[in-house]
């Protein structure tokens, strides 16, 4: 590692939640570190899947023996799709709307990353969150809390799963499968 590189990596520092002593690999975006576990991102990400498959050369950047990925995506977009990577149905199925800073920047970066299922779920959590018709505005609005988390939970189920059920069409039309 050259003295340059060096200096990049100390200057790094982790992220308050997506930083796990047992990670073995590490991704940096914008000087923060996220240490990560390499199946976890092989298993979701065909990029890393495929990054992770080539032969590393012997001076490539590491710390702690991890490997080092430096990326060029804003750190705070990209913790957000690590988080639903890490956290799976819980990300989106908090029954509020969830901000669309929070969910952007995951359908953004999991079209570049070619993540296909993470980018249906942010889809259809954003038809689920802003109907594109009045129509479906006003009935988003009359369904109760309890009906709608339901409906929420089977949408973004049948958006992950392509032989999934569809119980409520007002909810999953327009999901790509």
């Amino acid at each position: 590692m050259s003295s340059m590189d060096e200096l990049e990596v100390c200057a790094v520092r982790c992220h308050e939640d997506l930083c796990f002593k047992d990670g073995n690999v590490i991704l940096v975006a914008e000087g923060i570190c996220f240490r990560l576990h390499r199946g976890q991102l092989t298993r979701h990400l065909d990029v890393f899947r495929g990054m992770m498959s080539i032969p590393q050369p012997v001076n490539a950047l590491s710390m702690d023996g991890c490997p080092i990925i430096v990326l060029h995506d804003r750190a705070q977009e990209l913790a957000y799709v690590l988080k639903a990577v890490y956290d799976d149905g819980l990300y989106f199925a908090d029954r509020v709307v969830v901000d669309f800073t929070a969910i952007s920047p995951v359908l953004r970066l999991s079209t570049k990353y070619f993540f296909g299922r993470l980018r249906r779920r942010a889809l259809a959590r954003l038809r689920l969150d802003w109907p594109s018709t009045l129509t479906k505005w006003e009935n988003r609005e009359r369904v109760t809390p309890y009906a709608w988390l339901l409906s929420t939970i089977v949408a973004l189920h049948s958006s992950s799963y392509p032989t999934g059920l569809h119980s409520d069409p007002r909810w999953t039309e327009g999901v790509s499968q």
